[in-house]
């Protein structure tokens, strides 16, 4: 969506909900290298129309903890380092629903990764992305819930704290 028509829906939209006391978050930007610009412009011309957003809202999808951090790290200070964050949507994959990474791989990532997410005070919450049956080309690792809808091993994992 072009910045100017997301930040006219959200000065007519999300803004009279921030004046209700509704704390609203960014919109949620992948983690593609024009992310970060594009919510960098849609930041500064909502503060120019009067609002803010309440919280950052970042997705991540790639392989490995030191990208994943790397990216939250340069992302945080990219926008300003000036609003807690959301990882509204994260995951390690390689993208190949036939040959995903393997089940060893995902778990060790999710258990450091929401490990590390922890200790960081500017991280205020955030979502594994799989809390369905079929994540897709995310990878059958990642998914939280078979095909029953009953908890996978990481779906446990996840929700006992990692």
């Amino acid at each position: 969506m072009p910045v100017d028509l997301a930040v006219g829906e959200w000065l007519r939209v999300v803004e009279p909900l921030r004046k209700a006391g509704v704390r609203c978050g960014s919109p949620g930007i992948s983690s593609a290298p024009h992310g970060v610009t594009w919510l960098k412009e849609f930041v500064e011309k909502v503060r120019a129309g009067g609002s803010d957003v309440d919280f950052y809202a970042l997705h991540w999808y790639g392989e490995g903890l030191g990208p994943f951090y790397d990216y939250l790290w340069s992302t945080y200070y990219q926008l300003g380092a000036d609003k807690k964050v959301w990882v509204t949507e994260f995951a390690t994959t390689n993208w190949s629903k036939e040959n995903p990474l393997p089940k060893d791989v995902v778990e060790e990532f999710c258990r450091e990764s929401c490990k590390y997410l922890d200790t960081l005070d500017w991280v205020e919450k955030y979502a594994w992305f799989g809390a369905m049956r079929d994540p897709g080309t995310v990878g059958r690792w990642a998914a939280m819930l078979d095909a029953d809808g009953k908890l996978t091993p990481l779906g446990k994992m996840y929700r006992d704290g990692c």
